[in-house]
């Protein structure tokens, strides 16, 4: 078993409550369904509920974060390595209160958070829009996959490729979720990964799925986890955008054939849109762009797939927002995964190939790497790298 530095640190991170922000934060799904089916027939701005940040103990939430600082002043340890915890403990403190700006519908709080949780977009929304005509110019006709791979087919593909990676200790589950989860685990537990029981992709997203979650979340996770330090496994502060950037990197980099647009353009516009304009311009931006591509690539029922996809974009867009009526409303985080892209490259433009291995070590951020030098912690376990043979169809389950 792994000795760590910090276990100290880690044993009172993980006696505060449970806080799954992430489902917090999305709408009750069955009224968000008719609020779809109300403002495809009005156009009135739809109105979202969130009964699981309603309930949730914000006081008592910051109350268990106040007695951690408390606790983690009284240990000896590396300055830095507190640091770190002290900055979790911020930034959780950031999450609840963005939940107590829910629980009063205080939708202009609620955006507010979300930019100090994951920042401004890097790109402008003149820009964005340009790159998306100028891409139209230059796309190819998408292939359309008629064997989709499902839930049972998935989980077979993320298993082997889990034993390729010799990671052993992660187990692998069906549920009734609606998106393909990664947890962590705390230090006692084994990490999973959750598969929708409902999902149905292309051979293609198949791949990409593997390189994202598996090449890359799951192997940073793994390496925090036997490093010297445990938060390496959890997540240092503020890791997010180099943790999806990361991977967003390494797909790209995977399926050179697709490098038309970066993975993450639609979510960082709808920031920028919902930022200028009000839900249904938002909306209608995404729609019409959406329906473009559709009929560039000659697929059937255009305009319905515009609909629904607009409308799942814009539901990430909004997460936290109650009434998403005006303009400047939105919760951010979704332009992390272009802007992690973007500032992923650029470091390895800058310093070279091998700055990826050094982001392996666990799940940190660009910005922790010299602080992770000056310790003299260097990446430990499995390195960068992404598969290079191709992947086997996997056949349906019947």
């Amino acid at each position: 078993m792994t000795h760590y530095l910090d276990a100290e640190c880690l044993a009172i991170l993980e006696a505060i409550p449970p806080f799954p922000f992430s489902q917090i934060v999305r709408p009750k799904m069955t009224e968000a369904n008719q609020e779809k089916k109300k403002f495809l027939a009005t156009g009135q701005p739809p109105h979202f509920s969130y009964p699981r940040a309603e309930c949730f103990d914000v006081v008592g939430y910051l109350l268990a974060l106040d007695k951690a600082k408390k606790q983690l002043q009284a240990i000896q340890i590396h300055p830095i390595i507190k640091d770190w915890y002290f900055e979790k403990i911020s930034e959780l403190q950031l999450r609840a209160k963005l939940i107590a700006c829910i629980q009063k519908k205080d939708d202009d709080h609620v955006t507010a958070l979300s930019i100090k949780l994951y920042g401004e977009p890097l790109c402008s929304l003149h820009a964005l829009s340009k790159e998306f005509t100028q891409s139209r110019a230059t796309s190819k006709r998408a292939h359309i996959h008629r064997k989709k791979v499902d839930a049972s087919a998935l989980k077979h593909l993320i298993e082997k490729r889990l034993a390729d990676h010799h990671l052993t200790d992660w187990t692998v589950a069906l549920t009734n979720g609606l998106t393909l989860k990664l947890k962590h685990g705390k230090s006692k537990t084994k990490p999973r990964i959750l598969i929708p029981k409902k999902i149905l992709v292309s051979h293609k997203r198949a791949q990409r799925l593997l390189v994202h979650e598996i090449d890359i979340h799951a192997k940073r996770t793994e390496n925090g986890r036997k490093s010297a330090i445990a938060l390496f496994g959890r997540g240092l502060p503020h890791y997010l955008k180099t943790e999806e950037g990361l991977a967003v990197y390494a797909q790209h980099q995977a399926f050179p054939h697709s490098k038309n647009r970066i993975p993450g353009f639609f979510d960082a516009w709808a920031v920028c849109l919902a930022r200028s304009e009000d839900f249904q311009q938002t909306f209608e931006t995404l729609k019409k762009a959406k329906q473009k591509m559709f009929e560039d690539h000659h697929l059937k029922d255009s305009e319905k797939r515009a609909e629904d996809a607009a409308w799942r974009i814009c539901l990430r867009t909004y997460r936290g927002i109650s009434h998403p009526n005006k303009k400047g409303l939105a919760f951010v985080q979704g332009h992390i995964y272009r802007d992690g892209y973007l500032e992923i490259a650029k470091a390895v433009q800058k310093e070279g190939p091998e700055i990826l291995e050094k982001l392996m070590v666990g799940n940190v951020g660009l910005g922790n790497l010299e602080d992770i030098s000056h310790m003299g912690l260097a990446c430990q376990a499995q390195a960068y790298s992404i598969a290079k043979t191709p992947l086997r169809r996997a056949k349906r389950s019947s």
